[in-house]
């Protein structure tokens, strides 16, 4: 009875080709009633010796007894599969690879037949990543250590195709260079470049729109589109800021903060001044308006009248202008510039409380507190 209950379990396991065979193996016994796999898969019985052989297990599992060409494991799609937590999988999910590792899942990266990986699109990770061509990724986890040294002109970056930095190969930058706070940028040799002219109309004025707005308008403004973008826009009425990101004619566009609601009510007064990557640029204000100098350290701007017209340079309430006037001036006092075209000064922030002028044109006076 044992015998035949066995043979048909077998025949509705295996189909229709199953065979049943006479042969006994004893050395793959493990315990009566057991299933052995070497070569072969083997079903037994215990009492007579009675084993259900399946051949060419080799073959498909790629066994070393196999033959060239035939060798693979085939595993049946899941179109969804939830993966099992405390068990470490593989499987294919909606014919994409997929490795469960103790409940949490992630596809597997597969690159094209005969080739390598190829990356589309910007690979990214917390930290510094780099790797060369037929090597391997290698990723920095030091935190300390995300933004290595580069060194121009010495080879390093070769794989760009050309010794940058060398001559006949000038290193070009279209954007602005920027350190971490905290650090320098130190450069040996000459620097040489452009200093950006920022041409403004008006450099202050009043919000005549409706209150609660995110974005400033003064619908008697023509300014020029983009001319302020990277510019700071401060609300003086709500003593909020914040760096330019887009203007039209009579819009100047970016979120506040900082202040009180953050937003523009009619009647807010607002100004712009050289925004944060601005160091170093030339402001030429064409009518009679009020420009606003930061107050970072080490920060330099120029700023030239264009008008017949009254240029008023403000600060904040704890700076001191100094050499800019024939008198000293106080904490938070503006200066003038006369009413001349092409009236001229630089400053130069000796420290956040203190700015400097230098190489005037015309003579400034102090135009008192703001």
């Amino acid at each position: 009875m044992k015998r035949i209950i066995i043979l048909v379990l077998m025949c509705l396991l295996m189909g229709s080709t199953t065979s049943w065979s006479e042969t006994v193996h004893p050395e793959s016994f493990t315990a009566a009633g057991t299933i052995a796999i070497t070569d072969k898969l083997v079903i037994y019985q215990t009492n007579a010796w009675k084993t259900l052989t399946i051949e060419a297990l080799d073959t498909y599992l790629g066994i070393s007894t196999g033959s060239d060409t035939n060798y693979y494991l085939e595993i049946t799609n899941n179109t969804s599969r939830t993966p099992t937590a405390s068990k470490n999988q593989l499987y294919p999910e909606a014919n994409i690879w997929k490795v469960n590792q103790n409940g949490a899942e992630s596809s597997m990266c597969i690159g094209p037949t005969a080739t390598q990986i190829d990356f589309s699109g910007t690979l990214t990770n917390t930290y510094l990543c780099t790797f060369a061509t037929g090597g391997v990724i290698s990723c920095n986890t030091n935190p300390a250590s995300y933004e290595p040294d580069i060194t121009f002109g010495t080879g390093v970056l070769t794989a760009l195709g050309i010794n940058i930095g060398s001559a006949g190969a000038p290193v070009l930058f279209n954007g602005n260079i920027g350190v971490s706070a905290g650090t320098s940028l130190a450069l040996t040799g000459n620097l040489t470049g452009l200093v950006p002219p920022i041409v403004l109309t008006h450099a202050s004025g009043v919000h005549d729109g409706s209150n609660d707005q995110a974005i400033m308008t003064d619908s008697g403004e023509s300014f020029t589109t983009s001319s302020m973008v990277g510019m700071t826009v401060y609300n003086v009425t709500d003593v909020s800021s914040c760096t330019v990101t887009a203007n039209d004619g009579t819009t100047i566009t970016c979120t506040l903060a900082g202040g009180t609601d953050n937003n523009w009510d009619t009647n807010d007064v607002w100004q712009v001044g050289p925004g944060p990557s601005q160091s170093g640029s030339v402001f030429y204000v064409g009518l009679v308006s009020t420009i606003r100098h930061p107050a970072t350290v080490g920060y330099a701007a120029g700023y030239m009248s264009t008008t017949t017209g009254i240029v008023t340079i403000e600060v904040a309430s704890n700076m001191v202008l100094t050499y800019c006037t024939a008198a000293a001036v106080d904490a938070g006092d503006t200066i003038d510039s006369p009413a001349t075209a092409g009236s001229m000064t630089w400053i130069h922030n000796q420290s956040a409380t203190i700015g400097a002028c230098h190489g005037q044109r015309n003579t400034w006076v102090d135009g008192g507190a703001s």
